[in-house]
């Protein structure tokens, strides 16, 4: 995400850039987990942790949760008619870390 649409007064990016960025990296790892359900995924709940200012461009990179959780997500799906997951994102700036976010996605059928 470029730092020039997202800059502050404080010229550093605003941490609404930087909630949204997560939880659209989150929301991206579901949906290419579970294509079939065409986007039918919401964040249930999410919390940032906002360790640096960034001052550049930012990077956010989501790890795959491990293979337990997308294999309990799809029997809940199966079962229930929804699933959930449980994801962690890091947010570079520059190299640097610069906010950490953990994201409790739901997939519904």
């Amino acid at each position: 995400a470029p730092i020039a649409v997202n800059r502050n007064h404080h010229q550093t990016v605003f941490g609404g850039s930087i909630a949204m960025l997560a939880t659209l990296c989150g929301w991206s790892l579901v949906h290419l987990n579970y294509p079939e359900y065409n986007g039918k995924i919401v964040i249930q709940e999410g919390s940032t942790r906002y360790l640096k200012p960034a001052a550049g461009d930012l990077t956010a990179v989501c790890e795959a949760a491990d293979p337990a959780a997308w294999a309990q997500c799809t029997k809940m799906l199966a079962e229930r008619g929804k699933g959930k997951i449980t994801l962690s994102c890091r947010l570079f700036s520059e190299g640097v870390l610069a906010a950490e976010f953990e994201g409790k996605y739901v997939v519904l059928a």
